[in-house]
């Protein structure tokens, strides 16, 4: 019985819908709009039309986007996994580090060690390795040039003789 009732219903919205259209156009020929409102329904379904080619368009475009960025990702991926487990094990690798200095360090200081000052020794050793490293570069990178002016001095020499001889020749001649 429920199912007849909504089917009357509905029967009855179609019914006042098609009534309310047919006033609208009565009013229409009356006003003499008639035209008008059939050219802009025309227009809008032109509108309409555009809009759902061009929103096709660039639901193929964004889905040929997707699919290349999925191809990329999956092609990546072996690599990506393979790089966050070296950097998962690097961090647990540091980790395991520490602690093994800090245990160290707490069991030497019980026993009464004080190793600062090797600790300060070796820094100074360091930093002077680092400044030696650091004169001999500019060391050697004053020969290089000393050497490229050298090279060059010599070429200027070769010509200045090359041109003397030609002006004896041209002397002679």
């Amino acid at each position: 019985m429920q199912a007849w009732r909504n089917a009357v219903a509905r029967a009855k919205i179609c019914y006042l819908h098609q009534e309310n259209q047919l006033i609208n156009l009565e009013i229409a020929e009356e006003l003499g709009t008639k035209d008008m409102f059939l050219a802009q329904n025309s227009a809008l379904e032109a509108i309409s039309e555009f809009y759902g080619k061009h929103s096709q368009e660039v639901n193929r475009e964004i889905h040929e986007t997707q699919k290349k960025r999925v191809s990329t990702q999956e092609r990546f991926y072996p690599q990506l996994v393979k790089y966050t487990a070296k950097r998962d094990e690097s961090i647990l690798r540091k980790i395991q580090c520490e602690h093994a200095f800090h245990t160290l360090k707490n069991y030497l200081a019980q026993k009464g060690y004080d190793y600062s000052e090797y600790l300060q020794e070796l820094e100074r050793e360091k930093e002077e390795v680092e400044l030696r490293r650091l004169q001999d570069a500019r060391v050697n990178s004053t020969v290089r040039e000393y050497e490229n002016v050298m090279v060059e001095d010599a070429e200027d020499d070769e010509e200045d003789t090359d041109t003397k001889h030609v002006d004896k020749r041209a002397r002679r001649l």
